[in-house]
């Protein structure tokens, strides 16, 4: 039996709680340059919507740093959509590429770290917040 690696690869954000509740305060209004409406709809309806919004741009951005995006800028913001379903599972959809997220919850900040598989039967999906 011959082993083949699996080639994937990595991104990785951090967003502090106090800088993502500072920027919810400031922005909340004007969520729709970052945001697609069901996004807009899950910050706003979440208990603490500022930990949500940092998941949700920590997704994104790990999501564009895997997918090697140079200037990724605001436009594709909206263009990778973070979906989450009833059961808390998480998943990034940009360019039909496949990711499977694991995120970490401190109490100063949260940290997304994508992988982006190079395999597309593998289901992008994880435990969110």
């Amino acid at each position: 039996m011959s082993y083949s690696p699996r080639s994937f690869s990595l991104g990785v954000d951090l967003i502090e709680l106090r800088k993502a509740k500072s920027f919810y305060t400031r922005h909340k209004k004007n969520l729709k340059l970052f945001f697609t409406r069901q996004e807009i709809s899950a910050i706003r309806k979440s208990k603490r919507p500022h930990e949500r919004l940092a998941v949700f741009l920590a997704a994104k951005e790990a999501a564009f740093k895997a997918s090697n995006i140079k200037n990724a800028g605001l436009m594709n913001f909206t263009n990778a959509s973070v979906n989450h379903d009833k059961r808390r599972n998480l998943s990034v959809r940009f360019r039909s590429e496949v990711f499977r997220f694991f995120i970490i919850k401190k109490k100063n900040y949260i940290v997304v770290e994508c992988q982006k598989s190079m395999k597309s039967e593998n289901i992008s999906r994880c435990v969110g917040i």
